[in-house]
């Protein structure tokens, strides 16, 4: 499967895209579009993105700029 790399980002920090929404004080709708790459953050807000991912800025504009995507697999766990 396909994700971006902020999709894994917050993934791996444990938020749902409404709890991430909600800490950015965005709709969670937001979020998905952001993921995808399709809808951009103020600075401030992603500066906070940045904070709550755990993610330098840096890696975050190289992430909308190239539309960075990687390839996950999810294994079943019992």
């Amino acid at each position: 499967m396909k994700v971006s790399y902020l999709r894994m980002k917050r993934e791996e920090a444990g938020l749902t895209q409404r709890e991430l929404a909600q800490m950015l004080g965005v709709d969670f709708s937001v979020i998905s579009r952001i993921e995808l790459y399709k809808a951009k953050l103020s600075r401030k807000n992603a500066l906070k993105l940045c904070e709550l991912l755990n993610i330098d800025y840096e890696d975050y504009l190289r992430a909308i700029t190239n539309k960075e995507f990687y390839t996950v697999r999810y294994e079943k766990v019992d």
